[in-house]
């Protein structure tokens, strides 16, 4: 019969032997986990848990095991934040939530969130620190060479690569430049999170938070994630960009000179570069002692149109027949503009010259307005008949070619009306005295008696005057019928046109506002306070506020009142706690000595009301539960509502009543 061995054993979850449990090359078997277990000695004594092929949750270390692992279902490894990078060494990073690959010279590549260049040679000479701006130089072997950036315009755009993960030295070093991803702890104490930083054109490799001009590469490169001075990050986002004509599908352009054009070509569906010239099919003359003949001529700096021979900068002859020179405009509010020499003080003009000679020009002074010179200024229609002059005078006629005033108007025949329209709101006619003489504007109005004469006037003096001739009288009538006379005996008369008092009035008097009494009536020399009926044709008073009287419906403006808030200031309070807005202002509580449930409003609060909430415990920090969700309860509006008290804190909560939604708006929270 065979003899039975058994092993060293236990049977209790998760138990290992010990090196004092076995004897070297002794098994030991936990009969719960079926696991196995041998004591080894290479110098050292320690106890091996022997792999269990079949099982792969069973291999929780891989120290000293040989030969590959057989379909695992997953590896599960430690979030252990705190792994020493190694090369070659893989790990979880709970931080990033990814894997971390330790790679040589210190590097670590986070698995799916950077992207790295190939490793890359510096030949340049310097040391590439950590966050500086690469540029490629060329190639070496099977590597691409490497210089700190240089982005001030003399390297293309498409050369720069990224930005250094780890410090490069000298002697074609190979190292690594991040492409996408996270840069860490260099200085960026310079700039705030959240700073998107260029290629600086003045310092080699550098960064800057102000973004270039042109010709200087202006690529965005990377925004800063942490301000720190040795610790600081940034999240680099490369980008080569381009300049005009470089990447772009529908430009292409050759050979470029200075004030080239940039033209679209329909036939090849794409701009172009071209020069003046060859745009015009022309070279232009542009300068004295050049000449170009054609239906435009430039001799030695001045223009002809329509002649050979120009005599002036410009100088249009219309041809035979009427003469016309015609110049047609599409636009709106199309000018020919003629201005002047600021230099000489010169003056534009445009002058007229008849068979006889010159008779006239238009001229124009800086400051100054557009001077006529005519010996007269005769205005006519398209049948040549006259119907306004101005004459050498100055007067002004309209309907007489004869004006014997400064503005003579004539109605011509029929009813002999002058209308004066006007289509903007508040347009007036305006007559001004001048006001160095003294004197007044008046419009004298002439009668149609036989003598013509003089029957009053409308002047303008420390007052608006109507002053009828005579013992004439003044009369307010519309659509014919007489309302009010003022006649020579100054007396008015309303209703009436034989006034027999200072003031009858026929048919009834209606006051639309108050009378003013002088005294009220009460024969005493002054009145103060706010004078009231009593019943009597006196009146009596009664003590007015100081100020200005406020009333409870209109609309008033208030200057230097104050509104106190009604406040309702306690220590404590019991929970529930139920307020009321129309009682108070602001609720205060100076020592909250329990947690506190606040219930939705009791009042009846009006749309754009404002609650305001101080809060301070005893000391001892209370729970705040508020009422959400009711009618008058409150909704936190970009905030977050408070859920306890900061011991010995106080904290401010601002509402405002929102009537649409019913709901008290909680729009501030803060603590000190």
């Amino acid at each position: 019969m065979a003899n039975l061995i058994k092993l060293k054993r236990s049977a209790v979850p998760g138990k290992t032997p010990t090196v004092a449990d076995l004897e070297l090359g002794e098994l030991a078997i936990n009969t719960n986990d079926g696991k196995l277990f041998f004591e080894k000695d290479n110098g050292t004594a320690s106890v091996v848990q022997v792999a269990n092929a079949g099982i792969n949750s069973d291999i929780t270390e891989l120290t000293g095991l040989t030969g590959g692992i057989s379909s695992p279902h997953y590896i599960q490894f430690a979030l252990d934040p705190s792994v020493a990078p190694a090369e070659g060494r893989l790990w979880y990073n709970p931080e990033d939530d990814t894997l971390n690959v330790g790679m040589s010279g210190g590097v670590v590549q986070q698995v799916g969130q950077e992207f790295f260049m190939p490793p890359c040679k510096n030949n340049s000479g310097v040391v590439i620190n950590n966050g500086d701006f690469i540029m490629a130089t060329g190639v070496s072997g099977d590597k691409v060479t490497i210089a700190k950036a240089i982005t001030d315009g003399t390297i293309a755009p498409e050369y720069m690569i990224g930005v250094a993960t780890q410090q490069i030295t000298v002697d074609s070093e190979v190292g690594m430049v991040c492409t996408n991803g996270i840069v860490r702890d260099i200085d960026t104490s310079a700039w705030a999170v959240g700073t998107i930083l260029y290629p600086n054109p003045a310092v080699a490799g550098g960064l800057t938070s102000t973004k270039p001009s042109a010709p200087n590469i202006k690529t965005p490169i990377a925004i800063v994630l942490r301000q720190h001075a040795s610790t600081g990050r940034i999240l680099v986002r490369m980008s080569t960009g381009s300049v005009l004509g470089g990447t772009d599908s529908n430009v292409e352009f050759t050979a470029l000179s200075n004030a080239d054009l940039v033209v679209y070509n329909s036939t090849n569906s794409r701009w172009e570069n071209k020069s003046l010239v060859n745009v015009l099919g022309y070279t232009p003359a542009n300068k004295a002692g050049d000449t170009f003949t054609g239906p435009v001529n430039f001799i030695d700096g001045n223009v002809g149109i329509g002649t050979s021979s120009p005599t002036t900068k410009l100088d249009i002859y219309g041809g035979a027949g009427n003469g016309r020179i015609q110049a047609s405009v599409a636009s709106v509010n199309p000018s020919l503009d003629l201005a002047a020499d600021s230099t000489n003080g010169y003056f534009p003009a445009i002058s007229f010259s008849g068979v006889g000679g010159g008779f006239g020009n238009f001229t124009g002074f800086a400051g100054t307005g557009m001077f006529y010179n005519f010996n007269s200024h005769v205005f006519r229609n398209a049948s040549n008949v006259e119907y306004a002059r101005i004459n050498s005078s100055g007067n002004v006629g309209i309907g007489t070619s004869s004006p014997a005033e400064k503005l003579d108007v004539r109605g011509g025949t029929g009813n002999g009306s002058v209308s004066i329209h006007v289509a903007s709101a508040n347009a007036a006619i305006n007559l001004k005295s001048d006001a160095t003489n003294g004197y007044y504007p008046a419009i004298n109005l002439y009668g149609a008696n036989a003598s013509g004469g003089l029957v009053g006037k409308l002047m303008g003096y420390d007052g608006v005057y109507l002053d009828a001739a005579g013992n004439r009288s003044v009369v307010l009538r519309t659509n014919g019928s007489e309302h009010l006379r003022l006649n020579g005996s100054v007396t008015v008369g309303i209703g009436t046109s034989s006034p027999s008092s200072k003031l009858p009035v026929a048919g009834a008097l209606t006051l639309k506002t108050a009378l003013t009494v002088p005294n009220g009536g009460t024969g005493a020399g002054t009145l103060t306070g706010l004078v009231v009926g009593n019943g009597t044709p006196a009146f009596t008073t009664v003590t007015a506020p100081s100020g200005a009287g406020v009333g409870t419906t209109d609309t008033q403006t208030l200057t230097s009142k104050r509104i106190t808030p009604r406040v309702n200031a306690q220590t404590t309070t019991s929970s529930p706690w139920a307020w009321n807005s129309d009682s108070y202002d602001q609720q205060s509580f100076s020592a909250l000595a329990n947690a506190l449930t606040i219930n939705a409003d009791a009042g009846t609060p009006t749309d754009g009301q404002k609650a305001m909430f101080r809060f301070k415990d005893n000391g001892t920090a209370r729970a705040l539960t508020w009422t959400t969700g009711t009618t008058n309860s409150f909704r936190a509006i970009g905030v977050t509502l408070p859920s306890t008290t900061v011991a010995s804190k106080t904290t401010y909560v601002g509402c405002i009543y929102n009537a649409a939604d019913s709901r008290w708006d909680v729009v501030a929270v803060t603590t000190e």
